[in-house]
């Protein structure tokens, strides 16, 4: 009985248990909700709710499922009541929220009275962020004069830097507000502070095109020779970025014109590859060297030259820049001007005594070869008219008649005719003209070389024929223009391939039926004991097979 009776009880005493649980559960649930609805009570500025979910328990610190705290929400929309609310009820005034505090945010979102009445309650005002942002750096980076004022006079450290090294008065200086620049500078700013990219305040403001930024940082000591990482300098900063205003005030407090950056190049090289002609103008009127060198040798005069500015061009000119300059590769003005087409800068450098027939270093390209190559057929007449060499030679052999021929451009290969070019010249590799252009199918400029006395039947370092090359691309036009001009249409590549083996391999139909209608011979063989047949078959043709079957081919 006694047995019976303990029994009983234990189960009784289970059972009071999990009843508890479950209440605590329920009461959980009941509280995480209240949690929520306190943060977003408070991200309405729903002031009556928000006492009511105080006074009904909930955590004034607890965070929802975005991590964020009442406080934070409150202070971030600027419901000051809020807030005021929440701080009384010991809300954590330097609880973070995702990193960042409710005095970063307020500061950030220009909510002056939330600053105050954080500060007031004891906000630390010197915590960072996960980035190492203060609420005085956003706030300097905003423009909000009387928060930055106010976190100032709450003992902000003026000089505390993020991770990359930015300070408030950087930030500042690259938004652009002079107010909070001289109340950070009022309270000794590091005038001086560079990031971690080498950029300090000056720099950045001569970037930005600020002026009078720049004037007080300079009335307040900032070195005018700073430079970043890259080597680029104030100078520079403000006339690769066209704030012709800035420089004249760099020059005057005495910036080195001729400075260089990591690459070697000057202020002057870079407002010209910007093409800057204002910039440029005022730099040599103040002394700029026209003639210093990048590290690759290029000049000024070859930048403006390679963006076409024939402004530019002449004034450098005029200022004594050496016209036929060479780059570490040889490479000249009148060569970046010919490749770019810029018919009038080329003939500037001309009449400037350009040197017409100077050679790349590395591969032995000439001003010709470069318009020829890009297809400016009224450059390449210029540079022919100056007596560039029409049959001048690239390391490997090649002409300005072969890069145009393989580019297909036929103005120019007309005009390299025109003016003597050798239609049979060779380059290293015996490729001629007709060739490049069969192989890459330009049935027009393969006629007129053909009409000037290309010959019909050369054959490359592989043994390949202009026919063997058209029928590969199957260029039907062309194939039937080589033909007629006698083209050997049984002619064998080093491998003992046929025009009528590739063309089948390929599955060029209407090619191996002009083959064939011209005598082709169906069963040739290769090296290896190939026909035209087994080409076709190889290569997943059945039309072509059929074809080949029908005209007698053996099996």
């Amino acid at each position: 009985m006694f047995s019976l009776e303990v029994t009983r009880m234990r189960k009784r005493l289970v059972f009071l248990g999990i009843l508890m649980v479950l209440a605590c559960l329920l009461a959980g649930t009941r509280a995480n909700a209240q949690d929520d609805d306190l943060v977003t009570a408070a991200k309405n500025g729903d002031l009556p709710h928000v006492k009511a979910l105080l006074s009904k328990g909930a955590d004034v610190n607890a965070k929802d499922n975005d991590g964020v705290t009442a406080l934070f929400v409150a202070s971030y929309y600027g419901h000051l009541d809020v807030v005021q609310v929440l701080l009384a009820k010991k809300a954590d005034v330097n609880a973070r929220s995702n990193g960042t505090t409710s005095l970063y945010i307020a500061s950030q979102e220009g909510y002056l009275e939330v600053v105050r009445a954080l500060l007031d309650k004891g906000a630390q005002v010197n915590l960072q962020d996960n980035d190492g942002v203060t609420a005085l750096s956003i706030a300097s980076q905003r423009g909000r004069l009387d928060i930055v004022n106010t976190l100032l006079a709450h003992g902000a450290d003026v000089n505390l830097s993020d991770h990359e090294g930015w300070t408030a008065l950087i930030w500042a200086c690259q938004e652009g507000y002079l107010d909070v620049i001289q109340a950070l500078l009022g309270k000794k700013a590091d005038v001086n502070a560079k990031g971690n990219d080498g950029a300090s305040a000056l720099l950045l403001a001569s970037e930005k095109g600020h002026i009078d930024i720049v004037r007080a940082l300079l009335a307040q000591g900032a070195e005018i020779g700073v430079k970043n990482n890259d080597g680029a300098g104030v100078l520079m900063a403000a006339a690769c970025n066209h704030h012709l205003d800035v420089v004249q005030v760099l020059l005057d407090h005495g910036a080195d014109i001729n400075a260089r950056n990591n690459i070697g190049a000057t202020t002057l090289f870079c407002a010209s590859l910007n093409s800057n002609l204002d910039a440029v103008q005022l730099l040599l009127a103040k002394g700029a060297n026209v003639n210093i060198k990048r590290t690759d040798g290029t000049t000024a005069l070859m930048a403006a030259s390679l963006n076409g500015n024939l402004d530019l061009v002449r004034l450098l000119i005029a200022n004594g820049a050496e016209v036929n300059a060479k780059s570490s590769i040889d490479g000249t003005a009148l060569m970046f001007a010919s490749q770019g087409g810029y018919i009038e800068v080329v003939r500037a450098l001309l009449a400037a005594k350009a040197d017409v027939n100077s050679k790349t270093s590395d591969v032995g390209t000439t001003p010709l070869m470069f318009a020829s190559e890009h297809g400016h057929p009224d450059v390449v007449q210029a540079l022919l008219d100056a007596k560039a060499d029409v049959n001048a030679r690239k390391n490997d052999n090649a002409t300005a008649l072969l890069g145009a021929s393989q580019d297909g451009y036929l103005d120019v290969v007309k005009i390299l005719l025109a003016n003597g070019a050798d239609v049979n010249a060779e380059d290293a590799n015996s490729q001629t003209a007709l060739l490049l252009a069969a192989a890459e199918g330009h049935t027009n400029v393969a006629q007129a070389l053909l009409a000037k006395g290309a010959d019909v039947n050369v054959k490359n370092d592989k043994g390949a024929t202009a026919l063997y090359l058209a029928s590969e691309k199957g260029t039907l036009d062309l194939v039937q223009a080589l033909l007629a001009r006698g083209a050997e249409i049984n002619t064998k590549d080093a491998n003992g391939i046929t025009a009528l083996m590739k063309a089948s391999y390929y599955g060029h139909l209407d090619v191996v039926q002009a083959l064939l209608a011209k005598g082709a011979d169906i069963d040739a063989l290769s090296d290896k004991g190939a026909t035209a047949l087994g080409a076709a078959i190889l290569g997943k043709h059945d039309d072509v097979k059929e074809l080949l079957l029908k005209a007698g081919a053996k099996q």
